[in-house]
């Protein structure tokens, strides 16, 4: 099955482990939440040069990191933060509550062996690019729709 939007497939045909991270990210007070129908997003303001606050990018670097350790599942990681309670808690028939989710493993890092700095495994300005052309709408949140766009992109087109 695919979407209307971008020829990507259907959210709920992506891997388990891709609709876990959306679903977690949702679930994050810094960079997602529910809508008025209970449709998940997650916030996307961030990820464009000069746009949203610190905590709005570093929500977007570990949405990438994350995405990238689904695609590419690595031996070396970092403990990534803890995530702090939804915005809005969906009732239960909305939406699976963040504690009750398996849990996804935090961002790869590989390091440059000059200063031993960790660094993201995919280029967080290739994720960045690919999140703002997923946004089919514009309105700097990612659907499940947009989402599963922006996951088969950032995969190589593995999903589609």
């Amino acid at each position: 099955n695919t979407n209307t939007w971008n020829n990507a497939p259907d959210f709920n045909s992506l891997p388990q482990i891709f609709q876990t991270i959306f679903a977690q990210a949702a679930a994050d007070s810094n960079g997602g939440g529910v809508g008025p129908n209970g449709e998940l997003f997650v916030n996307i303001q961030g990820s464009r040069p000069g746009q949203g606050s610190q905590e709005d990018q570093i929500f977007i670097d570990r949405f990438c990191n994350t995405v990238e350790e689904g695609i590419n599942p690595t031996t070396t990681t970092t403990t990534a933060a803890p995530t702090t309670p939804p915005r809005t808690t969906p009732s239960p028939q909305d939406i699976a509550q963040p504690d009750t989710l398996p849990d996804i493993p935090p961002p790869s890092t590989i390091t440059n062996d000059n200063d031993n700095t960790p660094r993201p495994t995919t280029s967080i300005n290739i994720c960045y690019v690919a999140i703002n052309i997923n946004d089919a709408d514009g309105n700097q949140f990612l659907n499940q729709e947009e989402y599963a766009a922006f996951a088969d992109q950032i995969s190589g087109r593995q999903f589609n």
